[in-house]
C-alpha cells in the first residue's frame, strides 16, 4: 500500500529526474544518436525502481513513453554502489543496451559510506558500460539534507569521463 507520504515524493523525484535530463541535454558532453530500436537501461536504486510510485509512474516507465524506445527498469531499492557494481555486468549482458542511465549512490550517502569509494564504484560502472560500446548518462542524487545539492564528485566524474550529467 502506498502511503500519502510516499505518494507526495513522486512529484519531487520526477522533478529531480527531469532536471537531470535537462541538464544532461545542455551539457558539453554529447550522446550518439539512438536507433529507433535502441534499448535504454535505467540502472540504480530505489529512485530508479520507483519506490512509492505505481509501476507506470517510475521515471523509466515515463521515459519509455516519452522517447518511444524500450527502457529497462533495473533499479533495486536499498542497493549501494558496491552491490550495483557487482550486478551491472550481468544486466548489461542480458539487456544489451545502447544507453546506460546511471542514477546510483543515494544509499551510499544515506549510510554515510566513503564518498571516494562511491565515486570509484560509479567510475567502474561507467567503464564497464563503455567497454561494451554503451553510451552513459549519470544522474546525480542529492546529499541528505535540505538543499537537494548533489555531492561534487558526480560533476567531477562527468567532466573527467566526458559524459552528460
Amino acid at each position: 500500500m502506498i502511503t500519502k507520504r510516499k505518494k507526495s515524493l513522486v512529484p519531487l523525484l520526477m522533478a529531480i529526474v527531469t532536471s537531470a535530463f535537462l541538464m544532461a541535454c545542455s551539457s558539453n558532453a554529447k550522446l550518439p544518436h539512438l536507433a529507433s530500436d535502441a534499448v535504454l537501461l535505467a540502472f540504480g536504486d530505489s529512485l530508479t525502481f520507483g519506490t512509492g510510485a505505481a509501476l507506470t509512474e517510475s521515471y523509466p516507465a515515463i521515459l519509455e513513453r516519452l522517447v518511444g524506445r524500450r527502457v529497462v527498469n533495473s533499479g533495486v531499492a536499498g542497493e549501494v554502489t558496491g552491490e550495483g557494481l557487482s550486478r551491472l555486468p550481468g544486466v548489461l549482458e542480458k539487456e544489451k543496451p545502447a544507453l546506460l542511465i546511471l542514477c546510483h549512490g543515494g544509499n551510499d550517502l544515506l549510510r554515510r559510506l566513503n564518498q571516494q569509494q562511491t565515486a570509484s564504484n560509479l567510475r567502474a560502472m561507467i567503464r564497464l558500460a563503455r567497454e561494451r560500446g554503451i553510451a552513459v548518462i549519470i544522474i546525480a542524487v542529492p546529499s541528505p539534507g535540505l538543499s537537494l545539492s548533489p555531492p561534487q564528485f558526480y560533476r567531477e566524474i562527468a567532466t573527467e569521463m566526458k559524459i552528460p550529467f
